[in-house]
């Protein structure tokens, strides 16, 4: 079978070291074996390094989980990583820190394009835990998180949001992206805009994680930072809502077939959660807490008691032409919090021993779980909010986590 997939030949994890005969300050010894010079942590002196080492097992997480049932909290891609190496255990190994690069990615076609990789996790080391045996053997743990972490975490001193009237949305998450040093091709869901206008206001000692959540929860968002290039994208629940019309392409079953949108179900989790299914919401501007609404679906008041949805949001004041207030409003929608998919387990390793299309399987994008076994039949188009990769030597399987948006 030509292109077959093996976990242990076509998964590759790369750390981005310093080449030969360099030396790293704060961590290289003075007159250390084969060091003729010396760089600072980055540039063109290092490169991305095979590490060949015995992996374990693996776990990546792409995305993040729904909030409240309508936003998705910004969280970084991350890495949990177990391998077994003389060669780049910590402990005797200065190069390798927290604060490294690495990187996995795999071949989806070893014999057709060799040479052609496809990055699952790009992102930086958090920690390392070494664990030995008897005989000295080392097993290595290891955390890394995208740089979308670093983002987060940035302190911004003084945050100055676009003045009216470049003060939209999509202005408002450019102006982060240049704060926060993001990717600059990062982009935001603009002709899908939930609210007309976020708040002019400047504000001191912020952390990025803080302003970015303020336009999430006015746009009901999530964003996803793409490993492949590094770019932080932000969807809309109103592009979710559009993108739904159409019946997705890529579908999960529960009957085998060999299309290449197919993808089969090892694991259904169907979930009922009246927790999220508001009927009653409330909005105030932050700014301005006399410009404030509400409205509720009295029918579902009677039938399960108050489910309220309170939010204060970073929006603009309403004016004459525009009033977020009740955009917002206007578009959540309450809903009978009936069945629905929560998460789909699927094999990426196909039945002929290729590796399935799983480039088609991580956030913002849609898929339609089709599935009948015994007492349930399921037929629903979601969104996948998160996408989870767990490898280790004889299987890789992908969790992910659906949302039906609002």
């Amino acid at each position: 079978m030509a292109n077959e997939f093996s976990i242990a030949q076509d998964i590759k994890v790369e750390m981005y070291l310093p080449v030969a005969g360099k030396g790293v300050w704060n961590f290289s010894k003075w007159g250390g074996t084969g060091v003729d010079d010396w760089v600072a942590t980055s540039g063109d002196a290092f490169a991305w390094t095979d590490v060949v080492a015995t992996i374990s097992q693996a776990r990546i997480t792409q995305g993040s989980s729904i909030d409240q049932g309508y936003y998705a909290p910004a969280q970084p891609n991350t890495l949990e990583l177990q391998m077994q190496s003389a060669t780049y255990d910590p402990s005797s190994n200065t190069y390798i820190r927290p604060g490294l690069q690495i990187k996995v990615s795999y071949r989806r076609n070893p014999d057709t394009a060799p040479s052609t990789y496809t990055t699952l996790f790009q992102g930086f080391i958090d920690d390392f835990n070494i664990t030995y045996d008897a005989l000295g053997n080392n097993l290595i743990d290891i955390t890394a998180s995208s740089s979308l972490k670093r983002m987060l975490n940035k302190n911004l001193t003084s945050w100055v949001s676009p003045a009216s009237p470049l003060n939209s949305p999509n202005d408002f998450f450019n102006e982060w992206v240049v704060d926060v040093g993001a990717d600059p091709a990062s982009a935001w869901t603009s002709s899908y805009q939930v609210v007309g206008s976020m708040e002019p206001e400047t504000v001191a000692n912020v952390t990025g994680g803080e302003i970015l959540d303020w336009l999430m929860q006015a746009e009901a968002a999530i964003v996803y930072q793409d490993p492949s290039n590094n770019r932080v994208n932000g969807y809309t629940a109103k592009y979710f809502r559009n993108l739904l019309t159409s019946t997705p392409s890529n579908q999960l079953g529960g009957t085998h077939a060999i299309s290449e949108t197919h993808f089969c179900i090892a694991d259904l989790e169907l979930a009922y959660n009246l927790d999220e299914a508001f009927n009653t919401f409330i909005c105030t501007c932050d700014s301005n807490a006399a410009r404030t609404g509400s409205k509720k679906n009295q029918d579902l008041v009677d039938l399960y008691g108050e489910l309220v949805l309170d939010k204060v949001l970073h929006i603009a004041q309403s004016t004459a032409t525009v009033d977020n207030v009740q955009m917002w409003l206007d578009f959540m929608a309450a809903r009978n919090p009936g069945r629905r998919v929560n998460s789909v387990q699927t094999p990426a390793i196909r039945r002929d021993g290729t590796l399935a299309n799983i480039s088609v399987l991580q956030p913002a994008l849609a898929v339609r779980t089709i599935a009948a076994r015994g007492s349930y039949t399921v037929d629903e188009n979601s969104i996948i909010t998160r996408a989870t990769h767990q490898i280790d030597p004889n299987n890789w399987f992908v969790t992910l986590d659906l949302w039906k948006g609002l």
